[in-house]
């Protein structure tokens, strides 16, 4: 229940200058790579050069955004 809380307070704070909605950033970008870095990551670790390139785009994908949501109030603990 304090999650929620927490989440719901992050989401009244946010977009003081910029439009997008957070559960929209994650839904639409940082999602589908996680999805895929999971798939990729489950049972053996990439096996061919072609995976694991895709491995490090997703992951420095999912770095990179996560860095861009956090200014602005979005971050859900508050820092």
């Amino acid at each position: 229940m304090l999650i929620k809380l927490a989440i719901a307070s992050a989401q009244m704070k946010q977009e003081k200058t910029r439009p997008a909605v957070t559960k929209y950033l994650i839904r639409g970008m940082m999602q589908p790579n996680c999805a895929g870095l999971g798939k990729l990551l489950i049972g053996d670790s990439p096996t061919d050069e072609k995976a694991w390139d895709t491995t490090a785009c997703q992951v420095s994908y999912l770095n990179e955004m996560s860095v861009l949501m956090m200014p602005d109030g979005r971050c859900p603990d508050g820092t």
